[in-house]
């Protein structure tokens, strides 16, 4: 039988080592990238949060993208989704989602939408697909380029 001391000391290692383990993780998938990643027409963004690296994918806030993109926000009737209207197309992200609504037509995703804080990221450049616009990766600046033409 262990004795009391024993057992609280065991507690906190354990409390410890997941605490440690949960921190590893989350660092190998998240990782901020530099302030000059995401540009928009030739012009570098000026994103209200950093740009993330997750998975392997660029995420920026749902918000910094319909602003750049010259698109209108509704907020859902809860905090349960966000659309971005920009032009004839309507996009619909659901924190937490694997799914987005394209003008109401339930579309899934490659990658997750995801609440970081009080922010919802989507990865870049699947709601550019989304939305109809260019979405280009250079390796060598480390940057991703948008572009549109603007008629």
């Amino acid at each position: 039988m262990m004795k009391k001391g024993n057992c609280l000391v065991l507690s906190f290692i354990l409390c410890a080592m997941l605490v440690t383990t949960y921190g590893v993780v989350q660092a190998a998938v998240t990782e901020k990238m530099p302030a000059r990643t995401v540009w928009f027409n030739e012009r570098e963004a000026d994103l209200e949060k950093p740009a993330l690296k997750i998975d392997g994918q660029l995420y920026i806030t749902f918000v910094d993208l319909v602003r750049h993109l010259g698109g209108v926000l509704n907020w859902g009737p809860k905090d349960s989704y966000i659309e971005g209207h920009r032009g004839e197309t309507i996009v619909r992200v659901i924190p937490g989602s694997k799914y987005a609504y394209v003008n109401e037509v339930k579309t899934e995703i490659d990658g997750q939408n995801r609440r970081i804080g009080s922010r919802t990221y989507i990865p870049l450049k699947v709601y550019c697909q989304l939305f109809g616009v260019t979405y280009q990766w250079d390796d060598t600046l480390n940057r991703a380029y948008i572009t549109w033409s603007e008629e």
